[in-house]
């Protein structure tokens, strides 16, 4: 993460609109990339309606137990287009919370070989669904 060898996404349209796709073969373990937006403390997380709306939410905890959000909804990158795996799938991508130069950041890593062209997913976990009334099952 310290060094920034990411690997390159490519953003497509998906089955749940935009997604990220692995511009190239992507071996278990690598680095995608680091999930960048703004900090937040769970009450100041802005509450845009439209967005809410629209269903969208690019609101990442990093340290939940103290209330902090990493926000990509405005500064974010590429990796914010990871979306959860349709039913029955697996995600190829996975998130850790690494300690670097003293601040908690979230890197993206693979968790399964993806081959060049494939969209990369990432498992949204209970806690994201527990707001969203589908569970997962559907288009997000």
């Amino acid at each position: 993460m310290q060094r920034g060898d990411q690997v390159g996404i490519d953003i497509k349209r998906s089955t749940r609109g935009l997604g990220a796709f692995a511009n190239r073969t992507i071996a278990k373990g690598d680095y995608i990339g680091e999930y960048i937006g703004e900090l937040y403390t769970i009450d100041d997380v802005p509450r845009d309606d439209e967005n809410r709306h629209r269903g969208l939410n690019y609101t990442f905890g990093i340290d939940v137990e103290n209330g902090y959000f990493i926000d990509g909804m405005r500064v974010g990158n590429e990796t914010r287009y990871l979306n959860h795996p349709e039913k029955e799938k697996s995600a190829n991508a996975e998130a850790q919370i690494l300690l670097v130069n003293g601040d908690q950041r979230i890197g993206i890593f693979a968790s399964h070989l993806t081959r060049e062209g494939k969209e990369l997913t990432l498992d949204y976990g209970e806690g994201y669904w527990k707001g969203h009334t589908n569970g997962g099952d559907e288009d997000t």
